[in-house]
C-alpha cells in the first residue's frame, strides 16, 4: 500500500508539473508573438522592420546598421522573423504533444520526432539574432541581448540533456524557461507600447531600458510562483536562471539610472 501511495503521489506531481509548465510555456509562446504583430504588419506595408512599429521608428544603432547594409539588413531581419515564427510553432507543438497522452502514445512519439529538428530551428534563431546584433555599433544593449541569447540556448541545451537522462521533471522546467526567455524581445515591445501609452515616452528615447526592466520583472512574477508550486526551487537550473534574471535586472536598472541622470530617459511624442 505504501508503494501504491508513493506511485500515486508521484503521478500527481507529474500531472501538476505538466499542467503548470505546459500552461506557462504556452502563455509565453503567445506573448512571444503579440509584441511583434505590429512589426510584421508594418513590414508588410512598408518593407522595413521597425523597432517601434507603431511610430515607424528605429533605435540609432539599428538605423546605423540599416544605413550601411540596406537590403542585406532587411533580408537578415526577414530570415530571423520567419525563423522565429517557425520556432514559436515548434514550441506550441512540443507543449501540446508533451502534455498529452502517455509515454507510448502517438502524441509523445511526435514530441520526440520533432525535438531535434525543432531545437535546430531554435538554435538558428539565436545565431541569427547574434549575427544581426554584431552588425550594429557597440552599445549598452549588447549585454542584455547576449544574455537573453545565452538564456535561451543554455536552457534549450540543458533541457534536451535532461530529456536524454529521463529526468522529465527537469526537462519540463528547463524548456519552460527556454520559452520564457524566447518571449522577452516580444514582451519588451509590449511594455514599450505600455510606457508610450501611459507616459508618452517614445520607445526609441527610452532605449528599451524601462520596458526591459518591466519585462524582466514580468519573468520573475510569473516564473517564481510556478517553480515554487512545482517544488523545483532547489534545482541548480532554477538558480542559474534566477542569477541570469538578476543580472539582467541590474543591467537595466543601471541603464535607467544613467539615462535619468543625463535627462535622456524620456522623449515625448506629443510635446
Amino acid at each position: 500500500m505504501l508503494v501504491g501511495a508513493a506511485l500515486l503521489a508521484a503521478e500527481r506531481d507529474q500531472k501538476l508539473r505538466s499542467r503548470l509548465y505546459g500552461a506557462t510555456a504556452m502563455s509565453f509562446a503567445v506573448l512571444a508573438v503579440i509584441g511583434f504583430i505590429l512589426a510584421y504588419v508594418a513590414a508588410m506595408r512598408t518593407g522595413h522592420w521597425y523597432y517601434d512599429a507603431l511610430n515607424l521608428a528605429d533605435l540609432p544603432d539599428i538605423q546605423e546598421a540599416w544605413n550601411r547594409l540596406r537590403g542585406v539588413w532587411n533580408l537578415g531581419v526577414l530570415i530571423h522573423a520567419v525563423t522565429a515564427l517557425l520556432w514559436v510553432l515548434v514550441i506550441c507543438h512540443q507543449v501540446v504533444t508533451g502534455a498529452t497522452g502517455n509515454s507510448t502514445s502517438w502524441w509523445r512519439k511526435w514530441h520526440r520526432r520533432v525535438a531535434y529538428p525543432g531545437a535546430l530551428v531554435g538554435f538558428f534563431m539565436i545565431v541569427e539574432a547574434v549575427v544581426l546584433l554584431f552588425q550594429m555599433p557597440f552599445s549598452v544593449r549588447y549585454a542584455s541581448i547576449l544574455l537573453n541569447a545565452f538564456m535561451v540556448l543554455a536552457n534549450l541545451v540543458c533541457g534536451i540533456v535532461q530529456a536524454r537522462r529521463k529526468d522529465i521533471a527537469s526537462h519540463k522546467m528547463l524548456m519552460t524557461f527556454t520559452v520564457a526567455s524566447t518571449s522577452l524581445p516580444s514582451l519588451l515591445r509590449v511594455w514599450g507600447y505600455v510606457v508610450l501609452a501611459v507616459a508618452d515616452c517614445s520607445m526609441v528615447s527610452v532605449h528599451g531600458h524601462m520596458p526591459a526592466a518591466l519585462t524582466v520583472l514580468t519573468l520573475v512574477v510569473v516564473m517564481v510562483p510556478v517553480v515554487v508550486r512545482a517544488g523545483d526551487t532547489q534545482k541548480k537550473a532554477v538558480l542559474m536562471n534566477m542569477m541570469a534574471i538578476s543580472l539582467a535586472m541590474m543591467l537595466e536598472v543601471s541603464n535607467i539610472a544613467k539615462s535619468v541622470k543625463t535627462g535622456t530617459n524620456c522623449q515625448r511624442y506629443h510635446e
